[in-house]
């Protein structure tokens, strides 16, 4: 099976927004071979700062991790077998997209009396993706319409609307 590469095209974007506004979208956990998957997607310049900005080593280099990406994903049904093609589905459509193009990427801190815990919201045209760190290596991801600001997903993400563990108190720090 090969690897699709995603066209960065309009039809892909209505497809994309469509499936980010459909009701039902919950933010999701993806592990680092999920991930890779995800990154190879897309081949230009976006690819490999947003695996800076997730701290994951692209290209990985490893046909091992891109078989365990490949099988994660089609277990849960984020990736669908197209003739001889595999296409990512859903969320793991969105995220690949706005891991591939985007523009802008803001690491965000939250500091509580706990602990610190981390985010990183990524733009790119037509959508952004906000996520926040999983163990080992892995994150929760997701993606909305570019409508609502850093600061709108940050306050959702306050309410418990996008992640449970954001449950911050005393401030944030963002860095661009």
């Amino acid at each position: 099976m090969e690897l699709v590469k995603i066209a960065a095209d309009r039809r892909n974007v209505n497809m994309i927004a469509k499936t980010i506004e459909s009701p039902g979208l919950a933010p999701a956990g993806y592990g680092i071979a999920e991930l890779l998957y995800l990154l190879g997607c897309y081949d230009t310049p976006s690819t490999r700062k947003s695996a800076d900005a997730l701290m994951l080593q692209w290209p990985s280099g490893s046909e091992d991790m891109r078989v365990a990406g490949t099988s994660s994903l089609l277990a849960r049904q984020q990736l669908k077998i197209e003739g001889d093609e595999l296409v990512p589905t859903g969320l793991a459509l969105a995220l690949a997209y706005a891991l591939g193009n985007a523009t802008r990427w803001t690491s965000v801190s939250f500091l509580s009396d706990d602990e610190p815990q981390g985010a990183v919201f990524i733009q790119a045209p037509d959508l952004a993706a906000f996520l926040q760190p999983r163990g080992l290596g892995g994150w929760f991801a997701q993606v909305q319409m570019p409508s609502l600001s850093v600061a709108g997903t940050l306050a959702q993400a306050r309410c418990g609307a996008l992640f449970q563990s954001c449950q911050w108190k005393s401030g944030i720090f963002i860095e661009h």
